[in-house]
């Protein structure tokens, strides 16, 4: 049997879409699904599983086929029950069209969710509460506060409107990573998600002539309690501190992790801001996080990945042109800080992206040992000193501008 949709729109086509796996993950016991283009270049996709049709357990199949078009066209169920085919087709025709009287009437539930993420450097001094979420330390009182080599577990908590709990579950991924990107670009620290493997590590309180490596799983268990609602300011975790500004160059040894003072100002701007504004600050601060992480390994990639960070941010601004008189705006120029920024541009990203190029040298011979340098590793220094510097102000000086009211030079 079909059931004719014709849903043009994209974000009411994933709506129904939602509603529809929502449906399935409550009625069926186990499914099994293919999807594809056809060679008439319809778009189909079937699952086909075990559904609970008034209490009976029984096989049937449900199609969703897109146009050629895009339109989402029509939803076909098919079942191989010969005796019971007309319950059980009538039922399931049921419940898509509640689905589509859903996805019109958009009805949601909230849930409480928390995710996880890390980050390499001195504990998170606090929970933070910031627009739409909490942001905290897994473990309030982490050991070694101020140790700077040390991984640190820290959770978004937020309550997220969707259809059913692993609606709510992908959802609040969606937002936790949104968040991360953000901070990570805020903070100048990468947050990235917790790894799940198996690594070699030293053992502790071993006899040193005894030590042998063992291999581990990461992860972390057993210091947090399960939660099914948000928690009150104050109840898991003393409020955190907010020290320094989104212009400080460096993070002040000996001191805690923070966001900047200026993080809840950013943050509701970019919350309420056009679009078009919202989705160039969002590519910024995904690619500065991939800088961050990837590019502790990669010296290259990181330097790679801040330029791209800056060019998205270039395009909220046609009248400069790309990346080049973006920088020249935002960053008061010297000839030095022009050949910098042509190194950056045509050596660091396109020769990275477009042919594979490493010019920070992870490819080439180490010249650790050598008592006398030569100009190569000066200038690979410098580029990545002061390469960093001049796009982290540029990106800076952009948000103060946009978000803050004006622009600030950032010196530091």
């Amino acid at each position: 049997m079909k059931i004719p949709l014709g849903i043009d729109d994209k974000d009411k086509q994933q709506v129904f879409l939602d509603y529809l796996n929502a449906v399935i993950r409550e009625k069926a016991q186990s499914t099994q699904g293919t999807a594809g283009v056809r060679d008439d270049g319809i778009f189909e996709a079937t699952t086909k599983g075990i559904f609970d049709i008034e209490g009976n357990l029984t096989s049937a199949k449900v199609s969703v086929v897109h146009s050629s078009s895009g339109t989402l066209d029509y939803v076909e169920i098919e079942t191989e029950d010969e005796e019971d085919s007309g319950t059980i087709i009538s039922t399931l025709s049921k419940l898509v069209t509640e689905v589509l009287v859903a996805t019109l009437r958009a009805k949601r539930k909230q849930f409480y969710q928390s995710v996880s993420f890390c980050y390499t450097g001195p504990h998170l001094g606090g929970e933070y509460w910031l627009p739409t979420f909490r942001f905290a330390p897994s473990i309030p009182q982490d050991e070694g506060p101020d140790m700077i080599n040390v991984e640190r577990y820290v959770q978004f908590d937020m309550t997220i409107n969707a259809i059913d709990r692993m609606d709510a579950i992908r959802l609040a991924q969606a937002a936790a990573s949104r968040h991360a990107a953000r901070l990570s670009l805020l903070m100048d620290v990468g947050l990235y998600a917790p790894k799940h493997q198996f690594l070699w590590v030293l053992p502790s309180n071993t006899d040193p002539s005894e030590i042998k490596s063992v291999r581990l799983q990461t992860g972390l268990i057993g210091h947090t309690q399960p939660r099914s609602q948000m928690p009150k300011k104050g109840e898991l975790c003393a409020l955190g501190e907010y020290h320094g500004l989104l212009s400080d160059r460096f993070h002040r040894l000996g001191t805690l992790q923070s966001p900047p003072k200026e993080t809840k100002k950013i943050l509701n701007y970019f919350n309420k801001a056009p679009a078009s504004m919202v989705e160039c600050f969002d590519s910024c601060a995904r690619l500065y996080q991939v800088a961050l992480v990837v590019g502790a390994q990669y010296p290259s990639l990181g330097l790679a990945y801040r330029v791209a960070a800056v060019e998205s941010l270039s395009y909220s601004e046609s009248a400069c042109n790309g990346f080049s008189n973006f920088v020249r705006k935002y960053v008061d120029g010297t000839q030095e800080t022009e050949t910098v920024i042509k190194y950056l541009y045509e050596k660091c990203r396109s020769a990275h992206f477009h042919s594979g190029s490493f010019p920070m040298g992870e490819y080439a011979p180490s010249k650790i040992f050598n008592s006398i340098m030569d100009p190569d590793q000066i200038w690979i220094a410098k580029v990545q000193w002061k390469g960093s510097a001049i796009l982290r102000k540029a990106i800076v000086n952009w948000i103060y501008a946009v978000a803050l009211g004006g622009r600030t030079e950032t010196n530091k």
